[in-house]
């Protein structure tokens, strides 16, 4: 739950989270050894980039925080938050993932070098692969006093550091995975977006009102256009985060109250992007072993990918568990 200094929510900021959350988790819900329907396999595959554009622009809002005890402090305590579940995790996952291969008809990888590339190379080696915004993360979280330095310069430099870095996110280029290099590449602009403009216009929704409706509409029409017509363009990534990031920010800026969905995710959707996608990978060798129709698989990942986190919130609730255990499934 993200809060200002004084305690109070900021309620736009939770309804893009829960809604980023969300849509990485119907991302999620492509049962591989299936051929489903090529439209909304597109769209599933698509449908990742915005969601994560605005969850490295919601973490970038709060990247200012470094100030408050110091930069080492602060990695100290980013590193704890997030390498702790992005180790144990993975480590929790390689046996399940062993078996899983099996059951599949895959021979597992399993040499001490493979182990160590696993952790360096997360979304191309990993055990558990979508974690690799963990360490993506950490790596942004180290670089707000650069930041910092380049953006004290005035609003020129601030627009040039932006321009920069958003053209470095959109060249039609691949780096390695390894190091989360290709990952920081193209998330690092909505990071440095989000610490910009909680020095420049503190934490208010930039898209609000009559002008966020009109960009979020165009950033949706963009995102449709492009899905439509170039799906298979190397810039078609960049410009999915670009419109449908707008689109989101947008949505989330209609309502200044509460909504039950955002009620319901509030403080949730951490442990989601953790949780979830373990649970989905167990549906997923149990509908393929089990032959079931494709749309029933999906929509079973779907669910149990947002229930098993939600039942792991509830019994820390109502039965606080070891610190270990919330840290390492970002409770």
């Amino acid at each position: 739950m993200q809060r200002e200094t004084n305690g109070k929510r900021i309620q736009w900021v939770e309804r893009v989270q829960v809604l980023s959350m969300l849509l990485v988790v119907l991302h999620h819900c492509i049962p591989h050894g299936y051929d489903g329907p090529a439209g909304l396999l597109a769209l599933l595959e698509a449908i990742q980039y915005p969601a994560l554009a605005c969850f490295f622009l919601t973490s970038g809002l709060f990247a200012g925080k470094y100030r408050e005890a110091g930069w080492p402090a602060y990695m100290k305590k980013r590193f704890v938050r997030l390498m702790t579940p992005y180790f144990c995790v993975n480590l929790l996952m390689l046996a399940p993932r062993y078996v899983a291969a099996r059951l599949m008809g895959v021979q597992p990888k399993l040499t001490p070098a493979w182990l160590v590339l696993s952790f360096l190379n997360p979304h191309g080696q990993g055990i558990a692969p979508h974690l690799w915004f963990l360490p993506t993360l950490l790596l942004c979280a180290a670089l707000p006093p650069v930041l910092d330095a380049l953006l004290r310069r005035g609003r020129g430099a601030r627009l040039a550091l932006l321009v920069a870095l958003l053209a470095l996110s959109l060249l039609p280029v691949r780096l390695p995975s390894l190091f989360c290099l290709e990952e920081l590449r193209r998330y690092l602009v909505f990071y440095a977006a989000g610490h910009a403009l909680a020095q420049s216009r503190g934490l208010d929704n930039p898209l609000r009102g009559r002008t966020g409706m009109a960009v979020g509409a165009a950033g949706l029409a963009a995102f449709a256009l492009i899905l439509v017509l170039c799906p298979d363009s190397p810039l078609a990534a960049g410009w999915y985060a670009l419109g449908g990031g707008a689109a989101l920010l947008a949505l989330a800026g209609l309502s200044a109250g509460d909504d039950p969905l955002t009620k319901f995710f509030r403080g949730k959707t951490f442990t989601i992007y953790i949780l979830s996608m373990c649970a989905q990978n167990l549906v997923e060798v149990i509908g393929y072993s089990a032959r079931l129709p494709w749309f029933i698989t999906a929509g079973a990942m779907l669910v149990f990918g947002l229930a098993v986190p939600c039942a792991w919130h509830r019994l820390n609730r109502a039965h606080p568990l070891p610190r270990f255990l919330r840290l390492m499934t970002g409770l």
